[in-house]
């Protein structure tokens, strides 16, 4: 039942699109104007696109229901008007087709990107090609047209096709999806509409009253502070105002226009428009493509304030604990000597954190260290730790020598063999095996700390102050390019890092 109701409701719109473009040119013109400039804008181009955008494709054939009317209530022959609908069917489905084509499946397309709206301007000519050609065509076979008229035709109906298609589509696709972006402004969007009405009343009014005075480029505004203020959705509900003062004005001045003035007005409206609403659209989504950059730079800028507000917190941290290197140095030497000779572990894990903490101490102020640096640190910090547990703690190190020569922030590493540590070694029985590996794969450097246990946390869960730290330090440096991955495989915990290089 949704899907009749939508059917009936699509092919009532496309009707009603191609009713009142007859209906208008019979009330205004009920002499007639020539075959090839017989209406302004055909609406159902727009209306048909739209529907097989929002609804699918799958509702195509409901375009050709358009015969049925037409007939009836203008007494057109069966055989014309099924060639209209067939033109206007194939039009549309060459014109979804297209989009599709380009741009992916149709229900994703979002109308206030770049590449969609030129997509749409491009196919708003080409597929409106269909028709152009296979109804003037049918019309010279009949006899109703002189071959000789052939160009003329082909112009009126492209230019008409496409016009109609930019001043609907966009329009019944902002209406059904509600893509506005004024709300909150709507006394501002309400005088921009008041103003491309009134500025077309004027523009228009002039241009179809055979004073052959031109003012049209005074709708020009309204459309460009839509499209630079608001979205693309505005500016075609500017189009629509503009579009419906265009028939209001034609219609009011048709009896002053002589029949060659007629059809003259009739293309220059076609392509002024089609013109208006193309640098409208381009506008618009210029404009939103700018507004996604200068948010994208302030995100970013964001990101590195806090980066370095986090640097200058850290090392503020630092500051309250940090110890005269010299007297540190000299009283580990001082510690040392006074030890027997026998004393040779004590003596040597005492050398062993001398040579840490003068590592450690040399990195302040170092952003980032290459990974051969960041690894001997880490050496050193396990050789104090093997003195403390003995053979219960094993290192093992698997470092490619292409990966010891990048770049990685600094004690990235230290808090993941800490951990490891702290999970590990203190919490089971038995040797507790630790390695740390590094290598390249796909322009990215992949770092895994790994000790044999269980892992304690859940899936995805954050377990320590530790990994929590690298994980931000992480994300303030790489942002989302760097990852951080916890989990359990073949009797270890596994932490791996990938940091691009």
């Amino acid at each position: 039942m949704p899907a009749l109701i939508k059917a009936l409701a699509f092919s009532a719109a496309s009707n009603a699109a191609v009713l009142f473009v007859f209906g208008f040119g019979r009330y205004f013109w009920p002499e007639g104007l020539p075959a090839w400039a017989h209406h302004i804008f055909w609406l159902a181009s727009g209306v048909n696109l739209a529907g097989i955008l929002l609804l699918g494709i799958r509702y195509a054939p409901v375009i050709l229901l358009d015969v049925v009317p037409v007939c009836l209530l203008f007494g057109t022959p069966w055989e014309t008007s099924m060639v209209g609908a067939v033109s206007n069917f194939l039009e549309a489905v060459v014109a979804a087709g297209a989009i599709r084509a380009f741009e992916g499946h149709l229900s994703a397309i979002r109308l206030d990107r770049l590449r969609p709206t030129g997509v749409l301007l491009g196919v708003s000519l080409v597929a409106s090609w269909v028709p152009a050609l296979l109804f003037p065509v049918y019309l010279i076979l009949k006899g109703e047209m002189p071959a000789s008229q052939i160009w003329n035709a082909l112009g009126n109906w492209n230019l008409a096709n496409a016009a109609g298609m930019l001043l609907v589509s966009p329009l019944v696709w902002s209406i059904y999806r509600q893509a506005w972006s004024w709300r909150g402004r709507g006394l501002e969007f309400a005088c921009t509409l008041f103003a491309a009405v009134a500025l077309g009343v004027v523009a228009f009014g002039a241009a179809f009253s055979g004073l052959g005075i031109n003012f049209t480029f005074l709708v020009l505004p309204p459309v460009i502070y839509a499209a630079v203020r608001f979205g693309w959705a505005e500016v075609s509900a500017v189009l629509g105002m503009v579009a419906a003062v265009i028939y209001a004005t034609l219609g009011w001045n048709a009896r002053a226009l002589r029949p060659d003035e007629q059809v003259a007005a009739i293309w220059f409206v076609q392509a002024f428009t089609w013109g208006l609403a193309a640098t409208g659209f381009l506008i618009a989504a210029l404009t939103a493509q700018r507004r996604e950059v200068e948010q994208h730079v302030l995100v970013e800028r964001e990101r590195t304030l806090e980066a370095s507000l986090y640097a200058e917190r850290m090392r503020l941290a630092a500051l309250r604990y940090q110890i005269n290197p010299h007297f540190l140095f000299n009283a580990l030497n001082s510690v040392r000597a006074a030890l027997p000779l026998t004393e040779a572990v004590a003596r040597d894990m005492l050398t062993d954190l001398s040579g840490y903490l003068r590592s450690t101490l040399a990195c302040d102020g170092v952003e980032a260290v290459a990974l051969a640096d960041e690894v001997r640190s880490v050496q050193g910090y396990l050789r104090i730790e093997q003195h403390r547990f003995g053979p219960r703690l094993r290192a093992i190190f698997d470092i490619d020598a292409a990966a010891g020569e990048k770049m990685v922030p600094v004690f990235i590493l230290q808090p993941l063999v800490e951990n490891a540590i702290r999970h590990g070694l203190e919490k089971i029985k038995g040797v507790c095996e630790i390695a740390i590996m590094a290598h390249i794969a796909e322009s990215s450097l992949l770092l895994e700390v790994r000790n044999s246990g269980t892992w304690r946390g859940g899936a995805g869960e954050w377990s320590g102050v530790g990994l929590e730290n690298v994980r931000k330090r992480l994300e303030l440096v790489y942002a989302s390019r760097a990852s951080l991955v916890t989990g359990e495989a073949e009797g270890f915990v596994r932490v791996k890092m990938v940091i691009p290089v």
